[in-house]
């Protein structure tokens, strides 16, 4: 619980912080760290970018309706493109939940199509609480 407590100590010393925009991203091991934040203190993200992550299945309940984007590569065997498929489909009507497949992909080279280009970013910062 150490990240929430910090975030919160700094939103707090910093007001000027949007507490309504604060966002988790990461790929392989920090997709699924960004996951289990996300379990642990749902209401402090706006949202998640989970790229090539294990997920956290934890807190279904709780993080049905937050705004995910799931991300992984068909031929990922690292750490395995059906995780995330189990979690799409268990998260299923979720109006807020994408999935993106890259079919020929790996777990070493998934980051590639977004370093080409802003649409994480894009997707992220329209997004709020």
């Amino acid at each position: 619980m150490a990240l929430p407590e910090l975030i919160k100590k700094i939103t707090t010393e910093y007001p000027e912080i949007d507490k309504n925009r604060i966002y988790l991203v990461g790929y392989s091991m920090g997709a699924s760290t960004a996951q289990d934040l996300l379990n642990i203190a749902p209401e402090t993200f706006a949202a998640i970018v989970s790229i090539a992550g294990v997920p956290n299945f934890s807190n279904l309940n709780t993080i049905r309706n937050k705004k995910i984007w799931l991300i992984h590569g068909g031929e990922d065997n690292e750490n395995p493109y059906a995780g995330s498929e189990v979690l799409y489909k268990k998260l299923k009507g979720n109006k807020n939940l994408l999935f993106t497949t890259y079919t020929y992909l790996n777990h070493n080279n998934i980051t590639i199509p977004f370093l080409l280009n802003d649409e994480i970013p894009k997707w992220l910062f329209g997004k709020r609480k």
